[in-house]
């Protein structure tokens, strides 16, 4: 039994090790309650687990025009929680006339990159909107997740090589692309059955792997779990939980948040 085999079966905290989250939400939705869904309380949560920090994106905005007051909500949790939360500020391109506005004021607040999830807005994964948002990423040189990215990933990737994609969710069948190019991150969230993680290891590079909670929807155990005790290269769990959050947060310039006081 490895070392993180073990303590995931423990329930023990993961000290010594470097856990960064490429997907989490903060705030309410429309549709259902989120229990303990204020900042704080994640934030607690990251701690105890030792998670050093997370991008964090709203939940308001996902099918309602109400993205300004979204991402409102993540800038105020930003402040009030700092060096723990990296914010991407939402877009609905169905608004179209609001879009680079938006993206323009959330980069003056300190966002760190970009979320979209359209295919829930009703919005076409080609629509014409996607190159002046991925333009946007390549300039500022930031990430860009996507809930689901449509057929012309391929072309964003090479036309806009400074902004760096990451699929919002489980996607093992990008791994041709990711072996590719470079600025193409697979996130874990789904949450992922054990055999899925272990076979579509297989495949795709193990540096371009990140894992995403959905945290508050999820737990951060329901994703963690999978990795944790994968038959799969204890370094490689090291890089998905952590290490290749880490190396994008350097390619894109974005702090990274400092190790929990013991």
């Amino acid at each position: 039994m490895t070392p993180l085999h073990k303590q995931c079966l423990l329930g023990e905290r993961l000290s010594g090790e470097l856990l960064l989250d490429c997907h989490a939400h903060i705030g309410r939705h429309a549709d259902y309650i989120i229990p303990r869904n204020q900042p704080e309380e994640l934030a607690e949560e990251m701690r105890r687990l030792n998670v050093r920090g997370a991008f964090v994106f709203q939940f308001t905005g996902v099918q309602t025009g109400e993205v300004a007051y979204g991402n409102d909500v993540i800038a105020d949790s930003c402040c009030r929680v700092p060096r723990r939360f990296m914010g991407l500020t939402m877009v609905n391109p169905c608004f179209e006339c609001d879009v680079m506005p938006e993206l323009e004021r959330c980069r003056g607040l300190g966002f760190a990159g970009v979320k979209l999830i359209t295919s829930y807005q009703g919005y076409p994964d080609d629509g014409p909107l996607f190159e002046a948002i991925c333009g946007f990423a390549h300039e500022h040189h930031t990430p860009i997740l996507n809930h689901w990215w449509g057929s012309k990933l391929e072309e964003w990737l090479q036309r806009f090589p400074q902004a760096q994609f990451i699929t919002g969710h489980w996607d093992p069948g990008r791994a041709e692309l990711v072996r590719r190019y470079d600025n193409l991150w697979v996130c874990t969230c789904l949450p992922i059955a054990h055999e899925s993680f272990e076979i579509g290891m297989r495949d795709l590079r193990p540096d371009r792997v990140m894992w995403g909670s959905d945290m508050s929807d999820l737990q951060f155990g329901v994703g963690l779990g999978p990795i944790l005790l994968a038959r799969v290269d204890e370094e490689v769990k090291r890089r998905v939980i952590g290490l290749n959050m880490l190396e994008l947060l350097e390619t894109c310039g974005i702090p990274a948040p400092d190790a929990w006081d013991p």
